[in-house]
């Protein structure tokens, strides 16, 4: 009874219907899997990536060179003149410069927010 229970809640899970089900079961057999153990395990993997939110790190990436780039050589960009230019808007912009870049608009320029002890020495200088 356990068993039977246990296949459905599963099947339920993973949104198979009967057919599919069968198939499954049927491939699995003639590979000699076990079934069962397989769907659990799939079903883990896909508990998995239901658990993550958010875009992964590589999708913003090559935006972030883009934009560590064009800041580079321009460190008096603005936003105004970067979301055309590269066709994000103004929250993408400001999450990517902010929180992944990690820079700060001080006067008109971008400067890093953590500066390292030979940039703190120049700018006292």
């Amino acid at each position: 009874m356990r068993h039977e229970a246990d296949q459905h809640q599963i099947t339920d899970k993973l949104e198979l219907n009967q057919c599919d089900h069968r198939a499954m079961i049927y491939y699995d057999h003639i590979k000699g899997l076990k079934w069962q153990q397989f769907l659990i395990d799939w079903l883990s993997l896909i508990e998995d990536e239901e658990a993550r939110t958010g875009r992964p790190p590589t999708a913003v990436t090559r935006r972030n060179q883009a934009v560590e780039e064009l800041i580079q050589e321009n460190r008096r960009i603005t936003y105004v003149e970067l979301e055309p230019e590269l066709c994000i808007g103004s929250p993408g912009m400001q999450t990517i410069i902010q929180d992944h870049l990690s820079l700060r608009n001080r006067w008109s320029k971008w400067v890093p927010h953590e500066l390292t002890d030979e940039q703190k020495d120049r700018r006292v200088d």
